[in-house]
Parts: C-alpha cells; sequence; structure tokens
C-alpha cells in the first residue's frame, strides 16, 4: 500500500507524502507505537521534469526547456538541484535570443557559462559582435548563421516552410554581400549610375530615379551584368530558380503550397554550396555557429 501511494504522490507531484509507521505484529502497527512519517517525492518528479526539459533544448524547443527548468527553480529549495538546472537554463535562455538573432543578448549570457563545449560559439558570438562594433560588414557570419537556424527548423522541428524561408533569404544575402564587398554597391539603396542602362530599362526604372532597392532577382541580374561569376552561374541555374519559387507559391510567402522535406533539402545543398563561391571559411563559421546538444556529462 504505502508503496502504491509512492507511486501516486510522484506521478501527481505531491509536495509530501505522509505514512504511519512503528512496532509490527504480522504486518500490523501496534498501538502506542505510531509514528507519522513524512517524505517529499520531488526528486522523483524532478528527475522527469529535469529529462523533458533536455528533450526540449535538444530538439531546439528552448522556450519549452525554460518554463519547465524555471518551474524547477521557483518551487525546489534543493540547492544541488538547483546548482544542477541552472547552467542548462542559462543556456537556453542565450540559444532562445541567438535563435531570434539576438546575438548580443546571447554573447551576454553565454559567456558567463563555464563549459568548454561552447568555446566555438563563444567564437563565433564574439567576432561577429566586434564586426559590428567595428562597423564591418557582417554577411559572412550572418550567412552562416542563417543555415545553421534554417537546418534547425527543418530537422529538429520539421518546419520546411520556416526553413526555406530562412534558405531565401540567405540566397539574397549572399548576392548583396558580394554587390557590397566586390563592387561598392549597396542593394538597399543602389545608386542608378552603378546600373548598366540595359538593365534599368529592363526594370523600367523611372528617368528621374537616384537609387534602387533591389530584390534576390535584381541582385543577381546586376551580378552577371558586372560579369561576376556567381551571376552568370545563378542565370543557368534552372533548378536553384524552381526551388526558390517554391518558396514564392509556399503557404508563408505568396502562396497556399506547403514545403515538403525533399524540396527543402535540394534547396538547403544548393544554398551552401553557392555560400560556399564567396565565403571561403564557411566551414569553419557553420561549425562555429552550430548549437551544442545537452549531455548529462557536461
Amino acid at each position: 500500500m504505502a508503496a502504491a501511494l509512492a507511486i501516486l504522490a510522484t506521478v501527481h507531484e505531491a509536495d509530501e507524502l505522509s505514512y504511519i509507521t512503528g512496532k509490527r505484529q504480522g504486518g500490523i502497527v501496534q498501538p502506542g507505537t505510531e509514528r507519522v512519517m513524512a517524505i517529499q517525492p520531488y526528486f522523483a518528479t524532478t528527475e522527469q521534469k529535469i529529462k523533458l526539459a533536455v528533450q526540449f533544448f535538444n530538439r531546439s524547443q528552448y522556450n519549452a526547456a525554460i518554463s519547465v527548468l524555471t518551474q524547477i527553480q521557483n518551487f525546489i529549495r534543493d540547492q544541488t538541484i538547483i546548482n544542477r538546472i541552472r547552467p542548462l537554463l542559462q543556456l537556453a535562455k542565450a540559444y532562445a535570443q541567438w535563435d531570434k538573432f539576438q546575438h548580443q543578448n546571447a554573447h551576454k549570457i553565454i559567456l558567463k557559462l563555464k563549459i568548454p563545449q561552447l568555446n566555438h560559439n563563444k567564437r563565433f558570438l564574439g567576432q561577429l559582435i566586434n564586426k559590428l562594433k567595428r562597423g564591418e560588414e557582417p554577411e559572412t557570419y550572418l550567412i552562416a548563421d542563417l543555415i545553421n537556424n534554417a537546418q534547425r527548423r527543418a530537422e529538429k522541428e520539421q518546419k520546411y516552410d520556416d526553413a526555406v524561408a530562412r534558405l531565401y533569404r540567405t540566397m539574397e544575402l549572399i548576392a548583396q554581400y558580394k554587390l557590397k564587398s566586390k563592387y561598392g554597391i549597396d542593394p538597399a539603396n543602389a545608386e542608378t549610375k552603378q546600373i548598366q542602362q540595359q538593365l534599368l530599362e529592363k526594370w523600367n526604372t523611372p528617368p528621374e530615379a537616384k537609387t534602387l532597392k533591389l530584390t534576390l532577382e535584381k541582385d543577381y541580374q546586376l551580378l552577371k551584368a558586372l560579369g561576376d561569376e556567381i551571376g552568370q552561374k545563378y542565370a543557368q541555374d534552372k533548378k536553384l530558380k524552381d526551388l526558390l519559387s517554391k518558396r514564392n507559391a509556399s503557404i508563408l510567402a505568396h502562396g497556399l503550397q506547403p514545403i515538403n522535406k525533399h524540396e527543402y533539402t535540394q534547396l538547403y545543398n544548393n544554398v551552401k554550396d553557392y555560400a560556399k563561391t564567396v565565403i571561403p571559411n564557411l566551414t569553419q563559421l557553420l561549425a562555429d555557429s552550430k548549437f551544442i546538444k545537452w549531455k548529462t556529462t557536461i
């Protein structure tokens, strides 16, 4: 009976379980020897919650992990348990910020964590933030970050439309970076005098226009007109254009058709291929911006 009550107390997360003990004869507590004993089954329920939080964390569901761990922190007074969950809670908060591209917020949290497995993340965020502080172009870091972000959306959560939206932005950022770094053209505010007349006519640009905000297609058309190899490659890449058109027809863009895993995988591989042509150290940046999984040995 006592064992059954203990199991029920654990399942229902009871704060305290009381039972009567004493000297027994034939399994019966003898009158006058009764003592009320209290136990707290929180240890078993807390272990279940920690396990659940780790599962959420490793599926990139950082807010869910934060919710579970915060609940433990607010109701448990056992300092050993608090110390045990604190690093995971802080890292979940850091990754939740990073997942939303709040790099400075993530960096402030992650710097305080004494976890060797995070050294590559600290290096990536530190270098990115230093570039921003110095007014340097951060595109190479953001491209790597977007690719990993898209991979998490797809492989951890099966959110292929979300993933493809990020990959579409990555393709645009690749062209923008190339135009700025090699040709001194800002696609967000491109001067018409920097653009060939034939393109201005093709785009029906008003004669009085002094600047233009370029789209992804116009970015690559301009690169092609400048004789850039990535622009020429894009112009001939029918497969990639078909994949990008599926993004435009997706329910998160302009259509109603959801993206499937196969379409995501094809676009992911294509985008990485293009990124490698403009970022020589892409492999290192991808490794440095990859989120870790939580293991019991950490």
